[in-house]
């Protein structure tokens, strides 16, 4: 019988020699950056087809509260990591999806 394909991953390498968007992130929201951004990385890695539409208030709400920050953080978080190329700007802009 055959395997059922799986649009999710168990894993995901985690690099130990951070980049410039790494230092940035953490430089500027401390722990609360660099933990939200590895927590969104897991997010991502098990949701189907890895993205995270977040254009509901129930879907941000349960991201926030999984990354232990308030919305407007989260969002301001998001949004700097979208300008420095880490996710689609486009589809955050105009659909608020993380990809």
């Amino acid at each position: 019988m055959a395997r059922q394909q799986q649009n999710t991953v168990d894993y995901f390498p985690f690099l130990c020699k951070e980049g410039e968007a790494m230092f940035y992130i953490e430089n500027k929201y401390g722990n609360d950056g660099y933990a939200t951004w590895i927590k969104i990385l897991r997010q991502l890695a098990v949701t189907n087809y890895h993205y995270l539409n977040l254009s509901e208030y129930k879907s941000r709400m349960f991201l926030s509260s999984k990354c232990k920050i308030n919305e407007n953080l989260l969002i301001e978080i998001i949004t700097d990591l979208c300008n420095i190329g880490e996710f689609n700007k486009e589809l955050w802009e105009q659909n608020k999806i993380v990809f």
